[in-house]
This record gives C-alpha cells, sequence and structure tokens, in this order.
C-alpha cells in the first residue's frame, strides 16, 4: 500500500536516530519534524481536516505502529546500553578468575530491584522489541527495594527481603 506521507523514509529515519540515542520520541516530536522541513505538504494535509491537530496526531500514531512502533512507558539507566554491556562483561571475566574453583551450588545470584510507586504517567513511541530507555530521568514519590535470589539448585526467583519505603519528595 502506497503511504499517505510521500517523505515517510525520512520520517522513520528520523524516529529510528531519536529512539537509537535513547531520547523520548512522541507524535509530538513527528509533527514538529513535519514542521520543520516538509511544512508545505503539512500545510496542505491540515487545511481540509474540520480537526487538523486530530488528524495530524492519528497520522503519525498510525504511521508509528505501522512502523514496528508501540507506546511504551519510559525507563531510564544512566549509562547507554553498550556501557552497561561492557561492564557486564568485564565484571563477569572478573568473577569467574577470582571463583572458578567453587562449586555452582554455592554461587548465588542476588538481584536488588527497585519498585516505584507514584510514578508520574507519560507514554512515547519506541520500535518494538527495542529498547524503552530514555536519556532523562522522572522523579519517584516512593520506592521500595525487592532482593531476588537464585542459584543453581533453585528451580526459581525467591523474593528473600523487601525494605521500608522512603519519600523522596
Amino acid at each position: 500500500a502506497k503511504s499517505i506521507i510521500p517523505f515517510h523514509h525520512d520520517l522513520l529515519t528520523f524516529m529510528k536516530d531519536v529512539r537509537r540515542e535513547e531520547h523520548i520520541l512522541t507524535s509530538m516530536y513527528m509533527i514538529t519534524f513535519m514542521k520543520l522541513h516538509y511544512k508545505d505538504w503539512l500545510r496542505t494535509y491540515t487545511e481540509a481536516k474540520p480537526d487538523p491537530y486530530k488528524s495530524l496526531l492519528r497520522l503519525c500514531q498510525g504511521f508509528a505502529k505501522r512502523c514496528n512502533f508501540s507506546q511504551r512507558v519510559p525507563t531510564h539507566t544512566k549509562l547507554a546500553e553498550l556501557e552497561m554491556t561492557r561492564i557486564r562483561d568485564e565484571f563477569s571475566a572478573t568473577f569467574w578468575n577470582k571463583y572458578n574453583e567453587r562449586p555452582l551450588a554455592d554461587i548465588l545470584n542476588a538481584d536488588e530491584t527497585a519498585v516505584y510507586y507514584d510514578m508520574p504517567p507519560g507514554k512515547f513511541w519506541a520500535e518494538i522489541g527495542k529498547s524503552a530507555k530514555v536519556d532523562v530521568s522522572q522523579k519517584h514519590s516512593d520506592r521500595n527495594t525487592a532482593l531476588l535470589t537464585c542459584g543453581r539448585e533453585i528451580k526459581r526467583l525467591l523474593l528473600t527481603a523487601l525494605t521500608s519505603t522512603y519519600c523522596t519528595r
């Protein structure tokens, strides 16, 4: 099927570039891209519409979905994904060099996981199957920490500890 957006390749490239750098991509950013680079087309498209804003928003939402993007809630990391992968690999090498003589049954993996409450709402577009990380964080009002532990002999993760809630407001 032919796209109603004649510059669909440019728009898709813009969308992927924004997400590659883990920036937030919204329909409004897509509209801003059109305003900056395809002003004449945008004017022609919106002039015959009874509600130009809603029509343009629906166009962007449909385009994003057809291009394998879905609306996601942002997650935040302080490091880029490639940097975290490098750190993980270095830690793994150091760990196994130090503990390679230990029986596997003696090694436990403990994962501390933050659980946030009263998180501000927000959605953005991200490619399906790709990262939902963003380069900015939002303040969260309450946080619990869950400690999950597993070992070779344990078939599933067990909740072993839960700390108290504290307020960051």
